[in-house]
């Protein structure tokens, strides 16, 4: 006797069932296993009407003997706890629309579960933003004044499935100075006296970040993120003045913070948008004291 075993119905069963306890309430759950019943069945009976063919076939050539005897191993003989499974009476034809809801690339983020934080899991993104320093003073208390700059940064994020998520960044920030001051080591010695000054200012950060997305809707969501790090500062000033003045640099490396609150827009699976105001800033460095900074960007990200 030649036994056919039909590999292919306990696999489905199998991946079917996983499938229902995993993803479905009892409601879809049924259905699933109604439509798993219908294929099984659908199976069965193609598998006894081959086996009808066959031995019809063997009467035809006069050899009865060389019968084949097929056997079909029911899906329950694969484990003791696998719900039975009864051949359903009704003949009707499958529908697949009525039993499962089959999502497109077009409706994925559509369900209440969405959440960029969980699939996928990496972020990198690239930010521009208009920079506006705040005023800082020398070591000798002068004070400096600045124009508005600009700000460019890339950051990477690994999100978790609470969407918190971890990351890391740098940012660059350009800006000038202008304003007046007496100038150090100025020959002859200036007093009572004020100077105009102008110069180009720079400042570089790498930071740690942490922060959280909040749902809003379905593709909107609230973002909040602190970051830590360090910053190198360049400030260059140079004097107008009749006689000649060496100018004046101030640099150094500093303890750098953030604050930012924004909104993230969704764009599909892959792209992502956000407007965002950031507060930061940077510790006291040697002859300058301690500045921050007042940003509004937009950032793009790219989700893999």
């Amino acid at each position: 006797m030649k036994t056919v075993r039909c590999k292919f119905l306990p696999y489905f069963y199998v991946l079917v069932t996983i499938f229902c306890i995993a993803n479905t309430g009892n409601g879809e759950s049924e259905k699933l296993e109604e439509l798993a019943r219908k294929i099984l069945a659908l199976e069965q009976k193609i598998i006894d009407k081959k086996k009808v063919l066959q031995n019809r076939s063997i009467e035809k050539g006069g050899r009865k003997e060389k019968t084949v005897e097929t056997e079909v191993v029911s899906p329950t003989e694969i484990g003791a706890d696998r719900p039975d499974i009864s051949t359903p009476t009704s003949n009707s034809a499958l529908n697949l629309s009525d039993s499962i809801d089959i999502p497109t690339d077009d409706n994925w983020y559509k369900s209440d579960d969405f959440s960029f934080s969980i699939d996928p899991k990496n972020h990198f993104s690239v930010s521009l933003g208009l920079v506006i320093p705040g005023d800082t003073s020398t070591s000798k208390g002068t004070e400096l004044n600045f124009d508005t700059g600009v700000k460019i940064g890339f950051d990477y994020q690994r999100s978790f499935t609470d969407r918190s998520y971890i990351g890391a960044g740098i940012g660059f920030r350009s800006f000038n100075a202008s304003g007046n001051l007496s100038p150090p080591h100025a020959q002859p010695p200036l007093t009572n006296q004020s100077i105009k000054y102008e110069g180009d200012c720079s400042m570089l950060s790498l930071h740690a970040t942490l922060g959280q997305n909040w749902s809003l809707s379905n593709q909107l969501s609230l973002l909040t993120q602190a970051s830590a790090g360090l910053a190198n500062s360049d400030y260059n000033f140079e004097y107008k003045w009749t006689s000649p003045i060496p100018p004046r640099n101030e640099s150094g490396t500093s303890f750098y913070y953030s604050f930012l609150l924004g909104l993230n827009l969704q764009l599909n699976r892959t792209w992502y948008s956000s407007i965002y105001y950031e507060l930061d800033g940077r510790s006291e460095v040697e002859g300058l004291d301690y500045q921050t900074f007042h940003q509004i960007g937009l950032r793009s990200g790219l989700s893999f």
